[in-house]
């Protein structure tokens, strides 16, 4: 497998007639694999329901007669992967908020709301039992289970989920430190309130469209208000403390080897009345963080899914197909999400807007979506039309903006000549020594040099990159691929266009942006806020303006064997970690 890894890499550069690799070897981009998520928006629009692409398999074998699905079968271990371990070094569900945090933290916890596992649009109850929304739509009362209990034994109350809530938002000070879906709910919040036995009413400052659906991210845990204010330093830090009422608890951990799990008899959730939930014993997840070794782990049976994050490239799913035959599924799966560029636009060279957009046109996605992603990028896509077809722009018009199918170099030379760079100009790129991320700058940096812009790369670890961007040390960000909190198509513009939102790195905003972002989320009706969404789109394409570039929606590429059932890969990054109903058939 490594060695392939190596052909595939050298091949994109010989292609590209660069003689010399500029990065290291590609490697593993890690994802989740299963069933097709049959995408039925809660929020925004209806998704239609969307077949994964099968990756072909280079050598045919014979196809099996298909025999009945029994089923759930109970019992048996999980066995998965992650490519590193918590950020923080904790498991606490409102710190650890990034998509490799979630998929080991998440199944220790329960949820108000959640998105359902193998529809992953549909908005479904979990802790709450049911709710109802006020005639202004700025208020939700939520009415309880009240037979939840944490690992501990003590029940989950009303006041754990108000105390929980409270500090996503930051309310509680900044222990929390949720820069995810944290800042989006902050946007409309107004206070939460136990207002009855099992009653929790939350309370908004205008009528959201976005609001509800915020409330059923992965990253809106529920944890324990007493121990928590009780041991607020030392909780979630070892494999004894954390206190959730999830599906699995934490029996092992290990750092950076292994994290262990068994099945919590006293699971409940309103997704499935009368328990049964999960039907696995337990889960283990290794931390690998070598990509042959990731590999080689699917391939030998050590691990039985790819998780949603990071996924494989597709010439990795057409070898793990090729060496497991009908051993395994691989499918190429959309996602709720966005690749972008980002822009520092404190660098004085990007004060002038010409040469931003120069940088748009320049951007080589075209070669993109052939060497890299082997026709699995939504060239040029902010939202994908496959996904959320009243809220996306359709593709023909989405190519009628100069350089978006493919680079216009000749427009972006007379913009730096008209902004007085004649001869282009120096820039420096973080690049993210990080598998298929390194190959997607390689092909950016040479689009670059034939507008005469001389970009010099500068590799640093998957740390040190996300560093560079958070505290804005660089010039030209690393390729950027944001899984959205919710699978809410206004998600991408909130969370990277808008001024003040921790995930728009380009250190500028738009005002007019902001408005028109902010009024399509005070939009209830559905049509008329699809249609101002594509407003936004039209907005930026028509300007280019903005720091932050969009390059595509990608596809991701997944694996599972297939004895996994009950499973399909979730369309954010964040969703489908808690594997209530998975479940071995072997």
């Amino acid at each position: 497998m490594w060695r392939r890894h190596l052909v595939n890499s050298n091949g994109i550069m010989w292609r590209m007639g660069l003689g010399v690799a500029l990065f290291g070897m590609l490697a593993v981009v890690a994802c989740g694999p299963g069933e097709a998520p049959s995408p039925t928006s809660t929020a925004t629009s209806a998704p239609k329901t969307v077949t994964p692409q099968l990756v072909a398999t280079p050598t045919p074998t014979a196809t099996a007669v298909p025999t009945p699905t029994p089923g759930p079968k109970r019992g048996g271990t999980l066995n998965r992967f992650n490519f590193t371990d918590t950020r923080f070094g904790t498991m606490d569900p409102n710190l650890e908020t990034s998509a490799r945090d979630v998929l080991i933290v998440s199944s220790n916890f329960n949820q108000l709301l959640r998105y359902d596992p193998l529809k992953s649009s549909e908005l479904v109850p979990d802790m709450a039992k049911s709710w109802k929304i006020s005639a202004d739509g700025k208020g939700f009362v939520f009415t309880l289970r009240d037979d939840a209990k944490f690992i501990d034994g003590t029940p989950v109350t009303p006041e754990d989920v108000v105390y929980s809530l409270r500090r996503i938002v930051g309310e509680l000070g900044a222990a929390a430190s949720n820069t995810r879906i944290g800042p989006s709910l902050k946007q409309a919040w107004s206070g939460a309130d136990v207002t009855g036995a099992n009653e929790v009413t939350v309370k908004t400052t205008v009528a959201s469209a976005m609001f509800l659906g915020q409330l059923g991210s992965a990253n809106v845990k529920i944890v324990p208000k007493q121990v928590l204010e009780a041991t607020e330093k030392k909780l979630f830090a070892t494999a004894a403390s954390p206190v959730g009422a999830g599906p699995f608890k934490l029996t092992k951990w290990q750092r950076d080897v292994v994290v262990e799990q068994e099945r919590y008899q006293g699971y409940v959730t309103s997704y499935k009345e009368g328990g049964g939930l999960p039907y696995l014993d337990g889960m283990r997840t290794y931390v690998i963080k070598d990509s042959s070794a990731q590999i080689a782990a699917i391939e030998g049976g050590q691990v039985d899914l790819w998780p949603r994050y990071q996924s494989l490239d597709a010439s990795q799913g057409k070898a793990v197909k090729s060496f497991l035959g009908d051993k395994v599924i691989v499918g190429q799966y959309p996602q709720a999400g966005f690749m972008v560029q980002h822009l520092n636009m404190k660098r004085p060279v990007f004060q002038d807007t010409k040469v931003v957009k120069a940088m748009w046109v320049a951007m080589d996605r075209k070669t993109l979506n052939e060497l890299v992603f082997e026709g699995g990028l939504v060239v040029g896509a902010i939202v994908d039309p496959d996904v959320f077809p009243e809220a996306a722009l359709p593709m023909s018009e989405v190519y009628s903006y100069p350089g978006m199918k493919e680079p216009d170099y000749a427009l972006a030379k007379k913009l730096l000549a008209d902004a007085g760079y004649p001869n282009g100009f120096e820039v420096e790129v973080i690049v993210q020594n990080a598998g298929w991320i390194q190959d997607a700058t390689q092909v950016l940096i040479a689009g670059f040099a034939k507008a005469g812009i001389r970009a010099k790369p500068v590799v640093v670890d998957v740390a040190a990159a996300q560093k560079s961007l958070d505290t804005g040390l660089f010039d030209v960000g690393y390729v950027y691929v944001g899984g959205f909190d919710t699978p809410q198509p206004l998600e991408p513009f909130m969370a990277a266009w808008m001024t003040k939102s921790p995930r728009n790195r380009s250190g500028a905003g738009d005002p007019e942006l902001d408005r028109m972002i902010t009024e399509a989320g005070t939009t209830l009706d559905p049509k008329q806020r699809n249609e101002k969404i594509r407003g936004i789109q039209r907005y930026i394409y028509s300007n280019m303006s903005q720091g932050t570039i969009p390059l595509g929606v990608p596809k991701d590429v997944l694996a599972q064997r297939t004895y996994v059932k009950g499973y399909a890969p979730s369309l954010t990054y964040i969703d489908g970690a808690m594997f209530d109903t998975t479940w071995l058939d072997r």
